[in-house]
């Protein structure tokens, strides 16, 4: 429909704002949800562990634990799905820490995962980047989401612009925009 006058304009930025009022609303239900399903996993989580006795049903009981690591990174607003597993590296299940070294391969998407803007086998020929865990090196989406890896895995994490670049990345990311990125984790160091 084509807008004639300044005031459809205004309806229709209005309509929209009102729209928007009603995301925010569902999303804050959301998050409220979550926090109380993550407090309820915490609890099991605690009854597991004191109900374990044997060292084997110890080490089944932490490895629950990562169910939540992938609710925090949720609650985080990130958002992080494993895509691929390389069972026989040497990293083993390794989680890197604050000030490790890692070497990735990244893609970075722009609000679609088939817009991609970076790549470190395109802009890097091909050389991992390497950056130093959890102090600040990268986007804070990256540093939160880079703690959830176990050894060499591949996930696909959906990172907003609060924890991305807010104020864009001209001329390659726009403000605000969501950032799909495919990080493959290949050393630790």
């Amino acid at each position: 429909m084509i807008k004639t006058s300044p005031q459809e304009y205004k309806n229709e930025i209005n309509m929209l704002r009102t729209r928007l009022k009603m995301k925010d609303d569902e999303i804050y239900e959301l998050r409220r949800q979550l926090r109380g399903l993550k407090e309820e996993l915490s609890s099991y989580e605690r009854v597991l562990h004191t109900s374990f006795s044997s060292e084997s049903d110890a080490e089944s009981a932490s490895n629950n634990s990562s169910i939540t690591d992938e609710v925090d990174a949720f609650l985080d607003d990130l958002s992080i799905a494993t895509i691929g597993i390389d069972p026989g590296s040497k990293l083993r299940g390794r989680k890197p820490r604050k000030g490790d070294n890692v070497h990735v391969h990244y893609t970075v998407a722009v609000e679609t995962p088939d817009n991609i803007v970076m790549s470190s086998r395109e802009h890097f020929d091909g050389i991992p980047f390497r950056f130093k865990c959890g102090v600040g090196q990268v986007i804070e989406g990256w540093d939160r989401a880079i703690k959830t890896f176990k050894g060499r895995e591949r996930k696909r994490i959906t990172i907003p612009p609060h924890l991305g670049y807010v104020e864009g990345l001209p001329p390659v990311i726009p403000k605000k925009s969501a950032l799909i990125c495919e990080i493959e984790l290949l050393d630790i160091t």
